[in-house]
């Protein structure tokens, strides 16, 4: 059903919708904090800074 629902959906959208269905009490990103990294904090902290990051 999610596969379906978020097959286009933009990266900020997932995390939108991880953070709806999951909430912030069970979310985390974890990052390996390389320059690969940088682009996903960047789209996480945008959608809300204070998701937990490891």
């Amino acid at each position: 059903m999610l596969d379906r629902a978020l097959r286009t959906a933009s990266p900020a959208e997932v995390i939108a919708a991880a953070l709806r269905i999951v909430g912030r009490e069970k979310l985390a990103l974890v990052s390996s904090f390389g320059t690969e990294s940088a682009a996903l904090l960047k789209v996480m902290a945008d959608v809300d800074p204070s998701i937990p990051v490891v």
